[in-house]
């Protein structure tokens, strides 16, 4: 997995940022723990882009993995 999180963390130096990219980087810094990390990245992903469905899904993936699935919903806007 720590390899997988340096290949997303290069993938965002291109010329583009790809919100899937963002969402499978946040979702491996959290499979590796780090979920400051992933919850800052996804802070920042959401500002970016905060109609992408990959993000909002690995949103709702990492609130249901730690039982705040109330969070995330208020998050959504009660969507």
């Amino acid at each position: 997995l720590e390899a997988a999180a340096k290949a997303f963390t290069k993938a965002r130096l291109g010329p583009e940022e790809d919100p899937w990219v963002l969402a499978r980087l946040v979702e491996t810094l959290d499979a590796l723990g780090r979920s400051k990390a992933a919850d800052r990245q996804l802070r920042e992903a959401l500002a970016l882009y905060p109609s992408s469905e990959a993000l909002w899904l690995v949103a709702g993936k990492l609130a249901e993995r730690r039982g705040q699935l109330d969070k995330a919903h208020r998050r959504a806007g009660g969507v």
